[in-house]
């Protein structure tokens, strides 16, 4: 993959996923002592410029408790505010948990290399699009990552980058049209 030279900054940087992950940690942690983070996730429904790219937004993380067989979402706020939903139904097949401990790269880092990556391009030439941003697994990669998707609804192009978590690498890049 080759690298790109940073030039983009996300300026916001105090409502982060690793900001607002302390409280849903907590929240978690009260819920059910083995609870495991499974992912975490914050989106942009209408961006206009880079100027807005990482704004603070309500960010939602699901836990798994290998205990109770049961997923639980938490949505915490800008303003710190929690909202916490357990999910009824038993999982039958445990979700793949994230280490946390090697989760080092903040998401106002990832997105800043999406628009490194061609992000910028894309939100250049389709000014409202949708940004989700969202820490995960993925199948054949050792560690969590950042996976940064830009969608135009009007045109349904999409703009994929696939960051590595703990290293700030990116893994993969996918775009449906040329940039």
């Amino acid at each position: 993959m080759p690298t790109v030279a940073p030039v983009h900054t996300v300026t916001f940087t105090q409502i982060t996923g690793l900001t607002q992950f302390q409280p849903a940690w907590t929240a978690g942690q009260a819920w059910a002592a083995d609870a495991q983070l499974i992912s975490a996730s914050a989106n942009w429904p209408g961006v206009l410029s880079v100027g807005q790219v990482g704004e603070p937004v309500q960010w939602s993380y699901r836990f798994y408790s290998p205990s109770l067989k049961r997923l639980m979402i938490t949505k915490v706020e800008p303003d710190n505010q929690l909202t916490s939903v357990e999910h009824v139904g038993k999982i039958t097949l445990p979700p793949p948990v994230l280490d946390t401990d090697s989760w080092l790269i903040d998401s106002s880092a990832a997105l800043a290399i999406w628009l490194d990556y061609g992000g910028s391009e894309l939100l250049r030439r389709n000014p409202g699009l949708e940004l989700l941003v969202q820490l995960r697994t993925v199948k054949n990669y050792p560690g969590p990552v950042w996976m940064v998707i830009g969608l135009d609804k009007r045109t349904q192009d999409i703009f994929v980058v696939v960051i590595d978590a703990a290293e700030g690498t990116v893994v993969s890049t996918d775009s449906s049209l040329e940039l």
